[in-house]
């Protein structure tokens, strides 16, 4: 390969799919290349006709380096945003891409706060059902049929009772669309969309991924969690990769988002919070947009929002200088 063509100390670059930093089948990749990185830079969607990102890559041969040079592609510039100990990246288990150390300091903090969700979730996908949706009399449920508020309509009908299987919506859980929503305007980001169930009687597809709470846990409470700007934050950059494209909302992402041990003893504020802002969001529905009403119900909605951002912030411990780091 090119790598042994390569004189001591010489140096290459390759230009390859951003899957390089994070995804399981370039893992091979990244540990034949880890010591040697110096430089990797973010640059997004480069040709039009290819959907996938790219990141650059360079390697110093018999170079072994501690940390690497993380930078970011943009309107034809080159913007440097820092060194990224590879301490830090092997801690997150991806080749950081398009963060600043500032970030990365932010994260290992909220990384370190005690437990991930998966101690206290399971984390289930739904079932294949669009081939049997027809006609029936049971109603069937997929990831466009529900918001933050409410499940907004059914996708169909079957007749197959799905009883007792992964498309059973059980008690105390939260429904989440299970491919995460990429948002660029006005910034880039991400938008995790977590439900609350009212009731039971739909079955789920398999593009749901069920959140069933430890009874020890309020669902209301997992659904303020995933629906903060603190998460959607942190699983963008520290667990996706800033990926843009297909990022489930599986195991290998719920067994790494850190939740704090002290939640359990902590979780009337946040009940309480979300109970409201999911019964203004559904009110906010059945009213007419350009209304009084309308901009009422969605100031009280941000400004409730804010206040459990603010409630989140709190329970992880972080700084207003931290805190500045994520919203800007």
């Amino acid at each position: 390969m090119a790598f042994d063509l390569l004189v001591q100390k010489g140096k290459m670059g390759f230009i390859v799919p951003k899957a390089l930093c994070f995804a399981s089948n370039w893992q091979k990749i990244r540990e034949y290349i880890w010591d040697n990185v110096e430089t990797i830079v973010d640059c997004g969607k480069v040709w039009k006709e290819v959907k996938l990102e790219q990141v650059v890559f360079v390697i110093n041969k018999g170079k072994k380096t501690t940390s690497y040079t993380s930078g970011k592609f943009e309107n034809g510039n080159l913007r440097i945003l820092g060194k990224i100990d590879k301490k830090d990246a092997k801690e997150f288990s991806l080749f950081l891409n398009g963060v600043t150390s500032k970030e990365v300091e932010v994260a290992k903090k909220i990384f370190t706060v005690g437990m991930f969700l998966n101690d206290i979730v399971e984390n289930r996908r739904g079932v294949i059902l669009n081939k049997f949706i027809k006609d029936g009399k049971y109603s069937v449920i997929g990831c466009k049929e529900i918001d933050r508020y409410k499940v907004r309509k059914i996708r169909g009908l079957i007749n197959k009772d799905l009883s007792n299987t992964n498309a059973e919506i059980r008690d105390n859980s939260v429904l989440v669309q299970g491919i995460v929503a990429h948002i660029e305007n006005p910034i880039d980001h991400i938008k995790i969309i977590a439900n609350v169930p009212d009731k039971k009687d739909y079955f789920i597809a398999d593009n749901i991924n069920q959140i069933i709470v430890d009874k020890n846990y309020s669902n209301y409470f997992v659904w303020a969690i995933l629906n903060s700007i603190l998460i959607n934050w942190y699983a963008y950059r520290f667990i996706y990769g800033k990926s843009i494209r297909t990022m489930r909302f599986d195991n290998p992402v719920t067994s790494r988002l850190p939740i704090p041990k002290n939640t359990k003893d902590n979780q009337v504020v946040f009940i309480e919070l979300a109970k409201k802002i999911i019964c203004l969001g559904q009110e906010l529905q059945t009213v007419s947009p350009n209304t009084d009403k309308h901009s009422d119900l969605k100031n009280k909605i941000g400004r409730l929002e804010t206040e459990m951002n603010k409630e989140i912030y709190k329970l992880y411990g972080l700084t207003n200088e931290e805190i500045k780091t994520i919203e800007q």
